[in-house]
Formats: structure tokens, sequence, C-alpha cells
């Protein structure tokens, strides 16, 4: 009797340690649910929030994109026959333009952290979340109607050759947008005018960004000077996962990988060190 009881005891804690495992399972589930329906109502509420103040920035939001890629590619059109890359001026510049404005809008957005509208429930990771994924689905929707657009215009190659390595690649962009975003929110707490000089620079660093032309066939100079832009070897990286055959000799993945981590790094710490003063101001 007494070595049944002893064979029981083990199966028993085994049995009893397996329930308290689904168990932490279904709570880390139910709470991860619970945490994507807030972040999904937040979204919609800060959406609502923003367009419904100035319908000209859901214009603005989708207009200034579209038309720098309608300049450049009828400049282009009219200066060349033969497009930079592939078969379409438009889709060459889209590949370029799109994701630098992704960078360029949520490092935009996120200059004004310390002003940022909080939400009695939301949480500062929340409100990260909630900003940055209004930018990024907003900006994925207007590329995919843009490929489609295209597709229907007859360019074969606006349909992504690997939109898996695309989407990785505008996450590496969103997240150097988050990083310069909140550098920004800390230089702009103690230096105002510092917005009005971003504003100017980030718009002309699109011409050393490998977005208006193929990295690998600009004169040696110039291609040294854009290798050391962390947003080129993402932009490359977007345009290999776009069509497939793109020339990525000056890509290096490392390097995107390292900077990235470092600026977010980096912006992290200079958000939390100075949050004291920056609140007192």
């Amino acid at each position: 009797m007494n070595r049944a009881k002893m064979k029981r005891a083990p199966d028993r804690a085994m049995g009893k340690g397996m329930a308290e495992e689904r168990l932490s399972w279904k709570n880390a589930a139910a709470a991860s649910m619970g945490w994507m329906q807030t972040i999904v109502t937040l979204m919609a509420e800060s959406f609502g929030d923003r367009y419904r103040r100035t319908r000209l920035a859901v214009f603005v939001a989708i207009a200034e994109p579209l038309g720098v890629i309608a300049i450049f590619s009828l400049v282009h059109s009219l200066a060349s026959a033969v497009p930079p890359y592939g078969s379409s001026d438009v889709l060459f510049f889209s590949t370029g333009i799109l994701p630098f404005y992704l960078f360029f809008h949520i490092s935009w957005r996120l200059r004004s952290w310390d002003w940022l509208r909080r939400m009695p429930r939301m949480t500062e990771f929340d409100l990260l979340c909630v900003h940055v994924l209004d930018e990024y689905l907003t900006k994925v929707i207007i590329i995919v109607l843009c490929g489609l657009g295209l597709w229907l215009w007859n360019v074969e190659e606006a349909i992504p050759s690997d939109p898996l390595l695309c989407l990785f690649a505008l996450l590496i962009i969103a997240a150097m947008g988050i990083s310069v975003g909140l550098i920004n929110a800390v230089i702009s707490a103690f230096f105002f005018a510092w917005l009005y000089i971003y504003a100017i620079v980030i718009r002309g660093w699109l011409a050393f960004s490998g977005v208006l032309f193929v990295v690998d066939w600009m004169p040696i100079k110039l291609r040294e000077i854009a290798e050391y832009n962390p947003l080129t070897h993402a932009i490359i990286l977007y345009r290999v996962g776009y069509y497939g055959t793109f020339p990525s000799g000056s890509l290096d993945l490392q390097f995107l990988l390292v900077s990235t981590g470092v600026m977010l790094a980096l912006a992290v710490v200079l958000l939390l060190s100075t949050k004291r003063w920056r609140t007192q101001r």
C-alpha cells in the first residue's frame, strides 16, 4: 500500500504542475488579447481625435508623399526615357519615398512626446505603440494601394518579390523613426527651435538616403557618404524585397541592425535620464 501511494504521489504532482502550466498559458494569452484590444481601442480614439480636429491632416499625410513621387517621376521621365531601375519611374521612386516618409512621419509625430495626449488607462509604452502603429499601418495601406494601382496600370514589378522582407525593412525604418523622434523630443524640450531646423534638414536628407538613385551605381564619393546613413541600407533592403534582383552590394545588414539598436538605446536613455528636468519646465 505504501509503495502504491508513493507511486501515485509523483503522478499527482506532475498532473498538478501541468494543470498550473496550462492555466498560466491561458492567463498569458488572455492578458495579451486584452492588451491588444486596448491598443486597438486607443488607436481608434487617437486616430479619430487626430483627424477630427483638422481634415487637412488626412490630406497632407497621404498627398505629400504621393505628390513628391509624382514630381520626381515627372521630372525624371522628362530628363530620361529610362527609369533609374526597373520598368517604371513611379514604382522606383515610390519604393524609396514611401519608406522614407514612414521614417519621417514617425520621427515628426514623436517630436512632441511630452505633449502627446495621455488617456487615463494609457501607459508610456501604450502611447508609443498607438502612435507608431497608426503611422506604420497608414503607410503600409498607402504602399499596398500604390502597388495595386501600378499593377492595374500593367506594371508587373508592382507586386513585391518578397513581401515579408519588405515588411521587415519597414519595421527597421519604423524603429529608426522612433529613435530619432524621441531624441528630437529631448532636444526640443531644451531648444525648441530645433524642430524647425529638423523639418528643413530631414527633407534635404532625402537626397542622401538612397531614395532617388541606385546606390551601387552612384559615384564612389557620393556612395561612401550615403553608406554612412543607416536609412540608406534600410531602403536598399526594402527594394531588394520589392524587386528581388535589386543591386545590393552597398547593403550592410549588420551595420543596419547595430546602428538601429544603438540609436534606439540612446533614445531611451536620453528620454529616461532627462524626464525629471523636462517635466519641471
